[in-house]
């Protein structure tokens, strides 16, 4: 299986290799629109994707891919973004491409639980004392659990009060 993400932050090379023009304008990195005709380029380049604000329109680089080269399976689109990029194979897991923005850091992932479990982790204990250190309160009034398709917790909104702040 190929993992797209380590190709999308190629993106501006791949543009350059195909002779598309990144021009600065108004402090954005900006092309002209692959998909209705630019006096100006309005296309804004990002790190991963390029987005139209006229077509309300956001590329990736494999579907830049397609679009410059008439191409409609994502294996075409991967193979002709490997040989422009002069790749022969699929990416090694540890590529990391240079890039010039700082990465966003991850803090914490959610993990959906079974609502049994959920009720072992956020027992009402934990959850005052954590109202206490906070100052959100020191009562709680309500719990909502939010559940997905499976029934598995995704979300709690619990409602303090008697804190810093009325609820």
């Amino acid at each position: 299986m190929t993992d797209t993400k380590k190709y999308k932050p190629y993106l501006k090379k791949y543009l350059s290799l195909k002779g598309i023009e990144v021009k600065n304008i108004d402090g954005a990195e900006r092309i002209r629109c692959l998909n209705h005709n630019d006096e100006h380029p309005s296309a804004v380049v990002y790190e991963e994707t390029v987005y139209c604000p006229v077509c309300s329109i956001t590329w990736d680089i494999f579907e830049i891919a397609g679009l410059l080269n008439n191409l409609s399976t994502f294996p075409d689109k991967l193979k002709e973004v490997q040989q422009a990029l002069g790749i022969t194979s699929d990416l090694p897991q540890t590529t990391a491409p240079p890039t010039t923005r700082k990465q966003k850091k991850t803090f914490a992932v959610p993990v959906p639980v079974p609502l049994l479990k959920a009720n072992d982790i956020f027992n009402r204990k934990l959850l005052l004392e954590r109202a206490i250190k906070f100052k959100w309160g020191n009562k709680i009034t309500g719990a909502w659990p939010y559940k997905n398709a499976d029934g598995d917790v995704i979300l709690v909104d619990i409602r303090f009060e008697g804190g810093k702040r009325d609820k």
